[in-house]
């Protein structure tokens, strides 16, 4: 199987949510991984921020068979 590396980039709404999810980095190319990773981070759930703000988020994903 092949390896690499998948980073998404994340908002992070005040309330918790993440507001939007894009994929910045794919080194496999692959559409549908984009999608549902895009899907899939889009769901999470953070702590309320004090702060009152947004917060950006790039979080790279490395990736490898068993």
């Amino acid at each position: 199987g092949a390896s690499g590396r998948v980073a998404v980039e994340f908002v992070i709404s005040s309330d918790g949510s993440v507001a939007s999810a894009e994929v910045s980095e794919n080194e496999f190319n692959s559409s549908p991984l984009a999608s549902c990773m895009e899907e899939a981070v889009g769901e999470w759930e953070f702590p309320a921020s004090d702060s009152g703000g947004n917060t950006v988020v790039t979080y790279p994903f490395n990736l490898s068979p068993r």
